[in-house]
């Protein structure tokens, strides 16, 4: 199914109820990497944006992959109510979480009420998340980024080759 997330890589979890969590997660390679300073919750702090709106009464699979050392839960936001799962087991090897909902209420593209984030963190652990993917029906299938994602990469790298090849051609000296 088609991601509804709009930059679903590249979604830090900065933000926590402790001071202290806050911004304590990074991108490294293809994943995000958080390691608490207390024990508590850590999510992001903007909205997740989403390609379209979401609409009460339609059935939503949210999906991602995690490393976690300990038991934890995650939190997501899709409207006015939240949904909280605590019921990711620790694992050592990336774990592919889903998790399906019915919209309880609609929903625009820049909603705040779009958090996603986990709880029950464990200080100085390191847990690792990926492949964030929300889409329509109740089958997760592989993660993918939004085909809007993938017009911007397709977009910069056109950028790219034309600023080489201007370089290139500016750095030939005429006969």
């Amino acid at each position: 199914g088609r991601n509804l997330i709009l930059n679903s890589k590249l979604i830090l979890l900065n933000g926590s109820d402790t001071d202290d969590n806050r911004n304590c997660s990074i991108i490294e390679n293809d994943y995000v990497k958080i390691i608490p300073n207390k024990n508590g919750n850590v999510y992001n702090t903007a909205a997740v944006v989403t390609s379209e709106d979401r609409l009460k009464g339609v059935q939503y699979t949210i999906s991602f992959e995690i490393l976690s050392p300990t038991t934890i839960g995650f939190y997501w936001y899709p409207s006015e109510n939240y949904t909280k799962n605590n019921y990711i087991p620790a694992n050592e090897q990336w774990q592919k979480i889903v998790f399906t909902y019915i919209q309880t209420g609609d929903d625009s593209p820049n909603s705040l009420a779009k958090l996603f984030g986990f709880n029950n963190l464990i200080a100085g652990q390191t847990y690792k998340y990926r492949k964030l993917k929300l889409e329509i029906g109740n089958t997760a299938s592989d993660w993918t980024p939004a085909p809007e994602d993938m017009e911007a990469e397709m977009e910069d790298l056109i950028i790219s080759t034309e600023n080489q090849f201007c370089i290139g051609e500016s750095s030939v000296t005429p006969p």
